[in-house]
């Protein structure tokens, strides 16, 4: 389930988890962009920590390097 653009509501996240639905949050411009410096992955952290279980971003190797170290998949 799309749960919105921007750090979802961790309550949204786990409603939508109880009910063996995984969600996705889109990130803004200005994450992606930080995203791109040295360590940027850890810009996305705050959308992976709030229950997004996948993301909508312009920089999918720095997501995928948070989603790697953030849950270990």
């Amino acid at each position: 389930a799309f749960i919105g653009v921007g750090v979802p509501d961790p309550e949204t996240a786990r409603v939508f988890h109880q009910a063996g639905v995984m969600t996705q949050a889109g990130t803004f411009g200005a994450t992606d962009v930080a995203a791109t410096m040295p360590g940027g992955w850890e810009a996305y952290t705050p959308f992976l920590d709030a229950g997004a279980d996948v993301l909508a971003t312009d920089n999918v190797p720095a997501a995928s390097i948070a989603i790697q170290r953030t849950t270990g998949r």
